[in-house]
């Protein structure tokens, strides 16, 4: 998903042409066959910052070197993270950019509004397995730790795959992830990792969440064999593979 001035620095990054805008904008005419414009969200400065290309690059190297020497197999490499459950509404167009007809991507379409009402978090192998799922829900609660919750959604969130793991709910006043309860599910996925894969190390991949790098939740995960692997700040909105796949579906559906 690139912008027009995006494609006019990697002509003359790749090609070593200096082109303008203007031909830019002609070559996606001359070429609306194959290239579309689409409405996306806006980039912020730390998604577009100088430096962002050399981590990249720094971090595919390193990671490179990490899976030769671990030789873990696609059910050892797996990919957590976060999705907001909205019941929702599109809000304005923000900025154009185009990107191939094939590609489907809702998340890129428009900003999301509406009520919050949840978190999905699932742990995919690279082997598509789903290894587990949480949700966090919102729930008010008293003095005493009580508390109750309520969520209403549409009928078809009835369904659920053959064969899928139940998911594990959790409950606070947001609805959003915390440190506490990441630590409780990175313990609860150590355990089905263990059950699923004994013996065999596991290469967790998520995005730079601070409750994510929480250092004892990193050294307990250590001790199991598990190994957290952190994607290149900035970068996630091309780089997390449950935003481009899973996250992509789902948001369809929710929509």
């Amino acid at each position: 998903d690139w912008s027009v001035k995006q494609l006019v620095d990697a002509v003359q990054t790749m090609f070593g042409f200096k082109i303008s805008l203007q031909t830019g904008y002609r070559f996606m005419e001359q070429h609306k066959d194959v290239f579309s414009f689409q409405v996306s969200t806006s980039l912020g400065k730390k998604r577009t910052g100088e430096g962002l290309y050399n981590a990249v690059m720094t971090f595919t190297d390193r990671y490179e070197q990490f899976l030769q020497k671990k030789k873990l197999p696609p059910c050892a490499i797996v990919n957590y993270d976060e999705c907001r459950i909205v019941l929702n509404d599109h809000s304005i167009i923000q900025v154009k950019r185009f990107v191939s007809k094939k590609k489907n991507k809702p998340q890129h379409v428009a900003k999301v509004k509406g009520r919050h009402c949840g978190t999905f978090l699932p742990f995919v192998g690279a082997n598509g397995e789903l290894l587990a799922s949480y949700f966090i829900l919102p729930a008010k609660f008293d003095e005493k730790g009580g508390g109750t919750a309520q969520l209403t959604l549409p009928s078809t969130f009835s369904r659920t795959r053959k064969g899928m793991p139940p998911p594990l709910l959790f409950f606070n006043e947001t609805g959003y992830l915390n440190t506490a309860i990441f630590d409780q599910i990175l313990d609860h996925f150590t355990s089905v990792w263990e059950q699923h894969h004994p013996g065999l190390h596991c290469c967790l991949i998520g995005d730079n969440l601070a409750s994510h790098r929480d250092l004892k939740i990193l050294q307990k995960a250590l001790d199991h064999g598990i190994y957290p692997t952190f994607l290149v700040e900035g970068t996630t909105h091309w780089s997390q593979p449950l935003d481009n796949l899973l996250f992509a579906s789902l948001k369809q559906e929710i929509g």
